[in-house]
């Protein structure tokens, strides 16, 4: 029952109508788990989670209500530096944490942004940072994320798979990562 009123409020705010045939529906995806809950059990996102613990901004992926476009461990993987920088000085007292924070407030806009927001147009999510997140769905089956990256860079990418789809967020896998 409580599987059926999930999927009736997904459908409802457009998350279902609008996958494309390369990204599919599978019913797993839906959950009743906070944001943090999903992304602390998949393995894909094991190094999105050691940035967001340092960052110290765990208790927002419980919390609040967002849509974010997340790493997968892959596309770290591809710059390793990359993580490198982003937990440089974790372990220390009194390490400084800001540029994990404005890596993780890049990646992530305030509400939930459907799939139906972005099939078949360009639309723009405002980050948490303030800078834009454009998504570009006009390519069936395929969508482009671009964002400005740590060092005032574009960096683009593409959502990987199905969006997680959590109590409180949407998160879509991403093949690429911002330098920092």
């Amino acid at each position: 029952m409580q599987e059926l009123s999930r999927r009736k409020i997904f459908k409802a705010i457009g998350v279902l109508a609008s996958l494309p045939a390369r990204i599919s529906f599978a019913d797993e995806n839906l959950s009743g788990e906070t944001a943090l809950s999903l992304l602390v059990s998949n393995p894909r996102f094991s190094d999105w989670v050691q940035v967001l613990e340092f960052a110290g901004l765990t208790q927002y992926a419980e919390t609040s209500r967002f849509t974010a476009f997340v790493p997968t461990n892959a596309a770290f993987g591809k710059y390793p530096n990359i993580l490198d920088t982003l937990l440089k000085g974790r372990g220390t007292a009194f390490a400084d944490s800001s540029v994990p924070i404005q890596f993780i407030r890049s990646h992530v806009g305030l509400d939930l942004h459907p799939l139906s927001e972005f099939a078949g147009r360009k639309a723009t999510v405002t980050a948490v940072s303030g800078a834009d997140i454009t998504v570009d769905g006009t390519q069936t089956g395929t969508y482009r994320v671009t964002w400005q990256g740590l060092n005032g860079t574009a960096a683009s990418a593409q959502i990987a798979d199905t969006p997680l789809l959590a109590s409180n967020a949407i998160i879509y896998a991403v093949d690429n990562v911002a330098a920092a």
